[in-house]
């Protein structure tokens, strides 16, 4: 039996994290038995349960609205939930934990004997991660405490993958391991016809996204290509403001909202679409460590890729010559870049495809050996 645990954000009555979404999913696809327990971030509600087996949710626990508490209390959740499991069906597990709090979880648990096999799944990281000193120290000795003890330590991105090494972490437990789609991307049909006009970008709507610049972008493009056309998935605060700014620059008809789609759902986008935008502001520090889940999926469905240098993922696509890697961060609009991308599409597209197979293969055939 494969235990996921995560924190996830609450997101009209459901719960959001790409990271447990993707493996859940590619756990259903090749038919393991899972559950996941997944503890609500954004606001104080009770933990989401999900039978991978059954596809059932429900959820439990109590909802703890003090901090310091509450991560206390998930903690114990946590662990009985496990000790719970192994009492009634006897079986080994190999846990997941994604965020230190919950590999320390599964760490405590397998040192009680109810765990088989511990991996922490880190999804970001910051040296600062919180402005209060007290818990940033607090943050970083869970940190630490969990990539010693870990049987693997799953990293999302190059440059985490580096901290961990100069950690003193072995290069067998320590493991590169982007968030990518796995099958759920390998089972779409690749030879879609694009509709190379059509550009995808998604995002919390905040300020982490230079929206407004993307749109000033079609604003500047659409004389010389009338059909192009922007989607924007996702939700968030800023909404209504992107929604009167696109009908100020009077582009309504070559920008649609799509708002906050399931994987599925938004990757059948993605594999029609012709270029993917990753276009971040550098306001949330901790994106120079992580990495950039949505180029990833451009990758797979072999789109070149326009982004921004504030994320690890940028130095692979430069590197790689899968895109262009914007460093100014103060022009106004991505026209020129659009344009170059046009001018040498098929190279940056085979480029992209390319580097999105090296790293589907090597998700997939980790997933695999959990099973």
């Amino acid at each position: 039996m494969i235990i996921i645990y995560s924190h996830v954000q609450e997101v009209k009555g459901n719960y959001q994290c790409a990271i447990l979404r993707k493996l859940e999913k590619n756990l259903q696809i090749l038919g393991k038995d899972f559950f996941t327990i997944s503890h609500c971030m954004n606001v104080p509600q009770k933990a989401f349960i999900y039978d991978g087996k059954t596809g059932k949710n429900n959820r439990r626990g109590y909802s703890i609205k003090v901090g310091p508490l509450r991560y206390f209390y998930e903690m114990l959740f946590n662990i009985f939930s496990i000790k719970k499991y192994f009492k009634q069906n006897k079986e080994k597990i190999t846990f997941i934990g994604i965020d230190p709090l919950n590999a320390c979880s599964g760490i405590l648990a397998k040192k009680l004997g109810y765990v088989k096999k511990c991996i922490y799944y880190t999804p970001d990281y910051s040296p600062q991660k919180f402005k209060n000193d007290i818990l940033n120290k607090i943050y970083h000795s869970i940190d630490r405490f969990c990539v010693k003890n870990a049987d693997e330590v799953w990293n999302v991105s190059s440059r985490i993958t580096e901290i961990r090494k100069k950690m003193g972490l072995s290069g067998e437990k320590n493991i590169f391991l982007p968030n990518v789609s796995g099958l759920l991307a390998s089972k779409k049909n690749q030879n879609i016809t694009k509709e190379i006009f059509s550009l995808i970008t998604s995002g919390t709507l905040k300020e982490q996204l230079e929206h407004k610049r993307l749109i000033d972008t079609i604003v500047k493009l659409v004389p010389d290509f009338p059909d192009i056309h922007l989607y924007i998935a996702g939700d968030g605060p800023l909404r209504g403001e992107i929604e009167n700014y696109i009908s100020e620059k009077k582009v309504n008809n070559n920008i649609t909202l799509l708002g906050f789609l399931e994987v599925e759902e938004y990757l059948q986008y993605v594999e029609k679409c012709g270029i993917g935008l990753a276009m971040y502001s550098g306001k949330w520090g901790f994106n120079y460590y992580g990495d950039s889940t949505k180029c990833r999926e451009f990758m797979q469905f072999g789109l070149p890729i326009l982004t921004t240098n504030f994320h690890s993922t940028a130095d692979e696509i430069r590197q790689e010559q899968s895109g262009i890697v914007v460093d100014d961060q103060h022009q106004k609009s991505y026209e020129n870049e659009i344009r170059k991308i046009y001018e040498n599409y098929e190279e940056f597209s085979e480029n992209s495809k390319r580097l999105g197979k090296k790293y589907t293969q090597i998700y997939i055939n980790k997933i695999k050996e959990l099973c």
